[in-house]
């Protein structure tokens, strides 16, 4: 095998195409639901997101104060109450509001804050506390606890920790017809290589069949639909627009990841929030209205967070820096309740100029994989929360 060609397949085995017992089950000790009608997206706002200019305490007079630049005003934005409203560039997502398909989560945070990007997302994706250190993500231990890498893709040419399980991984992949020929070429060198004595070239033979098998099966399914839904032209609508095709054919896949980055408004932050809200809201309405029309979004939550949110005061940048609590998102068509959760930031009790979290963001983690998806939550999450009663 040439180098150039062992390095790819490596890598395919390696990071994203990592898929020991791809369609095996654990049998009567699975905790994933067996009849494979509940979904979860997943979007991570890489970055973090600016909560404040997100939802805008608007009647506060101390966000005026210390946002005199990048405040949003009252008649710019879309009412939620008497007392908040909702970014303009969220507009699209009012129709989803006013039906009660979308559940907006402040104050969400956890204790001891990271406000480095690194550490604070291994916090989110591996669900632990602030003080220690997991190589395991919260998706990836649901896989461990009953489920196949099939039951979870992330849309991106590598893995996150959160789709890391101990014994299991996820699936990572952005294009599959360029992932099914990679595989394949994988599959012909380690044929050609005959039989190894060496672990390594043993493992690596053994992935990269599993890798095949899995690949070819996902690019078959997705060929069983295409959506004529008009989609934005962005990648990140694309992407949902590959979800919405994989949900369509009927794959067996449990969770969706996708990111959408740029986030991280240290300066013009006004102009960047702009543009990616209007990204993200143009995209996720084109999704569910998709979705909507062959009745598959009542099957389908979509859950949006951040690893962190902003400071209240801006900078001198028009900009923001890195701050604690921010703002989550959860839609979809079987939600109890829309509207508001977690109540309004505090803007007068604050520690280090920053946001106290009202709501651990495990506790949003408890509700999707017990009230959505049906999954045990405290072995994934290693000790119990309280749900938010969104299902």
């Amino acid at each position: 095998m040439k180098r150039r060609d062992f390095i790819k397949t490596s890598a395919l085995a390696g990071s994203s195409l990592l898929i020991p017992e791809l369609f095996a089950r654990t049998g009567k000790h699975a905790l994933l639901n067996e009849s494979k009608e509940k979904v979860l997206v997943i979007v991570q706002w890489s970055g973090g997101n600016d909560g404040l200019n997100t939802i805008v305490p608007f009647r506060n007079d101390i966000y005026y104060k210390l946002r005199p630049k990048i405040s949003i005003k009252r008649e710019e934005l879309i009412l939620l109450h008497q007392d908040a409203g909702m970014h303009p560039k969220l507009a699209p997502l009012q129709e989803l509001l006013e039906n009660g398909e979308m559940a907006i989560i402040q104050n969400v945070g956890y204790p001891e804050p990271d406000r480095s990007h690194f550490r604070s997302m291994d916090i989110w994706q591996s669900a632990s506390k602030s003080n220690e250190y997991l190589d395991t993500g919260w998706i990836g231990r649901m896989l461990d606890f009953g489920g196949t890498s099939s039951d979870a893709i992330e849309i991106d040419d590598t893995l996150s920790l959160a789709m890391k399980g101990e014994i299991k991984k996820g699936l990572a992949l952005r294009n599959l017809q360029q992932a099914s020929a990679l595989s394949k070429i994988g599959m012909h060198h380690c044929e050609d290589a005959g039989t190894h004595v060496h672990d390594q070239v043993s493992y690596l033979r053994m992935t990269l069949q599993e890798a095949t098998q899995g690949i070819q099966y996902l690019s078959q399914v997705s060929k069983k639909h295409h959506t004529t839904y008009l989609y934005p032209n962005s990648p990140f609508a694309k992407e949902l627009k590959s979800v919405a095709n994989l949900i369509h054919s009927g794959a067996k896949t449990t969770v969706y990841y996708l990111t959408l980055s740029g986030f991280d408004t240290h300066a013009f932050q006004p102009l960047t929030q702009n543009n990616l809200f209007n990204i993200y809201a143009q995209a996720i309405l084109a999704f569910r209205n998709d979705l909507k029309s062959v009745n598959r979004w009542k099957d389908v939550a979509v859950f949006t967070f951040s690893e962190f949110g902003r400071r209240v005061r801006e900078n001198a940048g028009k900009g923001t820096d890195h701050g604690t609590a921010g703002v989550s998102f959860v839609m979809g068509g079987s939600l109890l309740k829309g509207g508001l959760y977690g109540g309004m930031p505090d803007l007068t009790n604050l520690i280090d100029d920053d946001l106290r979290h009202a709501i651990d963001f495990r506790q949003i983690y408890a509700s999707l994989l017990e009230e959505w998806l049906q999954v045990e939550s405290s072995p994934i999450l290693r000790q119990n929360f309280e749900k938010l009663k969104l299902f």
